[in-house]
Parts: C-alpha cells; structure tokens; sequence
C-alpha cells in the first residue's frame, strides 16, 4: 500500500509539472528532471512520455536505447500504446536488434490491450515476414513477455 500511495503521489507530480510546463511556467531542464523522476518512480504515463521524448528529440541527440528503456517500463506494466511503439521499434532496429518475432509478439500485445492497428501490422508481418513457425516462436515469446510483465489495474 505504501508503494501504491508514492506511485499515486509520483503522478501526481507529473501532471502537475505538464501542466506547469504548457502554462510556461517552468523550463525544459526543470521539466525533464521531474519527467525523469516521476519516469525512475514507476509512473507509466511519465516512462512513456519519457521514452517518446528520446525517440523522437528534435533539439539534441536522438537516444535510441533509452527510449527503448523507457518504453518497454511503460509497456511491461501494460500500456498498449507503448507496446506498439516497442513493436515498431523491433520491426525497423530502432534501439534494437530488429526481429520480426519480436515484433509480432509486441504488436500481438498491444492488439491484446485494445489498439487495432496493431493488428493490421500483425497481418502484415505474417503476410510478408514470418512463417507459420515464427508465428509460434512469437507467441512463446508473448508467454514470456507476459509472466515478466508488471500489469497495474
């Protein structure tokens, strides 16, 4: 219970900082240091966002490995969206080493967790990368992903 008020009280901060962040009242480097440690907390929204921002950074280096980090934390505790994101990442290398498997097994999450495009990206990976048996090494590596996963209600 103790954990669940920190976390509770860790989100609480990030939203606040987002909202202090759109009204201009604090910086980016102030900004991101509340990011990281609502992120570091286990705040899933805050792991996310923090994962996109090295994935997608226009103003200094692009991260590619942290932003993987960070956004299989979010999706490991259930987040469909990021388990699309990290589906995407395995089917284009992107922080690493790409499998198609992988992918599948991701995307296979993220339809599980209610995102229909992941499904349509599955059909398009059965239709032009795996075979039957590659269908089924990805779903044993759905099995795995599942029991390591940190699901919160």
């Amino acid at each position: 219970m103790k954990n669940h008020s920190l976390l509770k009280y860790y989100h609480l901060i990030f939203v606040l900082f987002v909202v202090l962040l759109t009204m201009g009242q604090i910086g980016p480097v102030q900004a991101g240091e509340s990011l990281q440690r609502a992120a570091e907390s286990g705040d899933v929204a805050a792991q996310f966002e923090l994962g996109q921002q090295y994935r997608n950074d226009a103003r200094s280096f692009k991260d590619f490995q942290k932003a993987y980090f960070w956004t299989r934390k979010a999706a490991e505790q259930g987040m469909a969206k990021a388990q699309f994101v990290i589906a995407d990442m395995y089917c284009s290398g992107s922080g690493v080493t790409q499998s198609y498997i992988y992918a599948y097994a991701w995307h296979y999450l993220a339809a599980k967790g209610g995102l229909p495009t992941a499904e349509e990206k599955m059909e398009t990976l059965e239709q032009l990368f795996l075979t039957p048996d590659d269908i089924k090494k990805a779903l044993k590596v759905v099995t795995a992903i599942e029991g390591k996963m940190n699901c919160h209600e």
